[in-house]
């Protein structure tokens, strides 16, 4: 029997020393898949023929990739921060336990935690495609919130070589999940960070959509690597960006003012099913150049863009809030 969609899993733990394989522990919900990537050198050097020589050519590296995506669950969304944003502990001695990701904005270290990752394709009986890949880094991750579902995420990132190590048996998803819907959702529009959550956009956002592209990137050094693989993830700048649909009313053309003034602006997009749970994303942005009407039925609206930006008085540019009855992932 062929392998089937509905049986495939991404299964990850995370790792305590980068690079070193941990079995997984838990079954990520959703849908997308891993893949072996690899570049071969084959000569272009002729000698004698008129046709390609030099046989199969060489493999001079290899890595891997995944992309994934499901809805944004509180209590899964922390793998791809903690292993694209930074590595945190969360606060609280009980339920609710309160994740804070900021990134580390004054270093080059590794202030990620890298993830081991296993991918398996199956028919439930065979398991037709399995890979393993340690060093696992997130270098991007997006949220989208609408009116008419529940919020969701994507994410892809790299890691080292495949490994035909076996898939852990022993990994289980979480029992209980929260999901966010659209409408839950509040966005706050406001003149600095520490004013963050003031001044609610009541009654117009239709739509948002956030990206992060978190500047990790792998960094191949000469190191006798047997797989051919990259040495150690480096870091570069990370790129912020949230879209913000409105109905096009005095609000949102005050907020075209600021657009017209190239104002900063600090954007809170938010959502608490209850006390103890919730969402939290903070961001210091400038206005990017686009600016965009459309229509949603027979109602104008306007879509702008931000841009992350360093705020020097708060020295912050992005912080991602997470409340759940998880110590741990």
């Amino acid at each position: 029997m062929p392998a089937i969609r509905p049986l495939r899993k991404l299964q990850v733990a995370l790792e305590t020393s980068p690079g070193t394989p941990v079995a997984a522990t838990r079954i990520l919900r959703g849908g997308g898949r891993l893949t072996e990537k690899r570049e071969t050198y084959r000569t272009e050097y002729p000698h004698g023929v008129r046709a390609a020589a030099g046989g199969a050519g060489v493999i001079t590296r290899r890595w891997t990739e995944w992309e994934w995506e499901s809805e944004l669950a509180l209590e899964e969304i922390g793998w791809w921060l903690q292993s694209g944003v930074r590595q945190v502990t969360p606060t609280g001695s009980s339920d609710p336990y309160t994740w804070t990701w900021e990134p580390n904005l004054g270093s080059a270290g590794l202030s990620v935690q890298t993830i081991s990752l296993e991918y398996v394709e199956s028919d439930g009986t065979t398991n037709h495609y399995t890979a393993a890949a340690a060093y696992g880094v997130t270098t991007q991750l997006s949220f989208e919130v609408g009116t008419e579902k529940v919020a969701s995420v994507k994410a892809s990132g790299q890691a080292r070589a495949r490994q035909s190590t076996a898939p852990s048996n022993t990994a289980t998803a979480v029992s209980a999940r929260t999901l966010l819907p659209g409408p839950l959702f509040k966005v706050w529009w406001d003149t600095s960070w520490t004013g963050l959550g003031t001044t609610q956009l009541a009654g117009i956002v239709r739509e948002a959509k956030v990206e992060i592209k978190t500047g990790w990137e792998p960094a191949w050094t000469l190191d006798g690597r047997a797989d051919l693989d990259w040495t150690q993830a480096q870091p570069g700048l990370i790129d912020v960006s949230a879209d913000l649909t409105m109905e096009l009313d005095a609000v949102a053309a005050a907020r075209i003012a600021n657009w017209r003034a190239n104002d900063l602006a600090f954007v809170r997009l938010a959502a608490a099913p209850s006390a103890n749970r919730e969402f939290r994303f903070d961001l210091s942005a400038r206005l990017a150049d686009e600016l965009s009407f459309g229509e949603e039925g027979e109602v104008t609206t306007v879509s702008l863009k931000l841009a992350g930006v360093y705020d020097p008085a708060s020295q912050k540019l992005l912080s991602i809030q997470v409340k759940n009855g998880s110590s741990s992932l």
